[in-house]
C-alpha cells in the first residue's frame, strides 16, 4: 500500500479504540472536548477517523508526555 493510500485509510471506532488502548466513553468524551480528531460521517450512524489524523494525534501526545518528564 502506497503512502498516499494509507494517508487516505478510515478507520471505524472500534479500530481506533483498539489502536490507543482507551475506552468508548474517554474517546468520545476527547472528541467533544477538541482533544481528538472529529470523524468523518459517512452517515447519520457510520463514521470514521483519518489515519492520518491519528497519527498526528499520536506525535502531539508522545511530544506531550515527552514534556511532561
Amino acid at each position: 500500500m502506497s503512502e498516499a493510500n494509507i494517508q487516505q485509510t478510515v478507520l471505524r471506532e472500534q479500530q481506533v479504540l483498539q489502536r490507543f488502548g482507551i475506552g468508548r466513553t474517554t474517546w468520545r468524551d476527547g472528541v467533544q472536548s477538541g482533544k481528538f480528531p472529529k470523524p468523518i460521517k459517512f452517515s447519520t450512524r457510520c463514521v470514521g477517523w483519518r489515519v492520518a489524523d491519528l497519527d498526528a494525534l499520536e506525535e502531539r501526545l508522545a511530544a506531550e508526555a515527552l514534556a511532561d518528564e
